[in-house]
């Protein structure tokens, strides 16, 4: 899939930003001289400018433009795959089952729906080297077009599940992870003694109105997963 052309002016921008060619406050050229340099509309230019306002590197003053903020510099980013994370080499993801289920109170508050909605529950198992090393649970409200078939279901990210009701690019997502020591159905699937912890990573999807549209949770092993983030900060 290519790259929608705002979102490299967008790409551009912040990295001159995070490696300080563009300082705080610094105002940008206008959308007319970025349209002209970039060599598309105004309105593609405003909505690259757009995104930058969202993620905070940007901030507009009516009448006279677009300034760049002050970057913070303890801020990490790490991107997150739920294969990626797994240790080693050769890795897969398994389906293990889906389902339509009505939802529980937490569902109702995860994913804010009333109690009458039906939730599509996905569950994969995660190996490494043939090895068994993580299991993800994922649940989404359903909606017309969410494939329930198990043949049709061959992916495992967030922004792919949702694809036929909103674009990936109109979603962002809020991640925690913790470690705790697993449940007794968590121990059992993963084959590992309850006593060793696991890591729980934990993910809201959310739309550009902020309304949550999945919620999902990986269960992996302390020794299985790496979890690696890098400063946004130019060297």
């Amino acid at each position: 899939m290519s790259v929608p052309v705002y979102q490299k002016i967008s790409d551009d921008i912040r990295t001159q930003i995070t490696h300080g060619l563009i300082s705080e406050n610094d105002p940008l050229p206008s959308e007319n001289t970025l349209s002209t340099q970039y060599l598309v509309s105004r309105m593609t230019v405003r909505k690259a400018l757009n995104v930058l306002v969202n993620e905070k590197y940007l901030y507009s003053v009516p009448g006279k433009g677009y300034f760049a903020k002050k970057i913070a510099t303890d801020k990490y980013l790490f991107t997150f795959d739920e294969l990626e994370i797994i240790k080693g080499k050769n890795k897969e993801s398994r389906l293990m089952e889906v389902e339509i289920i009505k939802p529980s109170a937490e569902l109702i508050y995860q994913l804010n729906i009333s109690p009458d909605k039906r939730v599509v529950v996905i569950k994969h198992l995660l190996y490494s080297d043939k090895k068994l090393a993580a299991y993800d649970i994922k649940y989404v409200p359903y909606f017309t077009g969410i494939p329930i078939v198990e043949k049709e279901i061959n992916y495992i990210t967030f922004p792919e599940i949702i694809a036929n009701r909103t674009s990936m690019f109109d979603i962002h997502r809020k991640i925690s992870i913790r470690m705790d020591m697993p449940s007794n159905e968590i121990s059992t699937l993963l084959k590992i003694d309850n006593h060793d912890p696991v890591f729980i990573i934990e993910q809201k999807i959310l739309d550009l109105e902020g309304y949550p549209i999945g919620w999902g949770q990986l269960y992996c092993h302390y020794k299985n997963c790496l979890i690696e983030g890098e400063s946004v900060i130019g060297e």
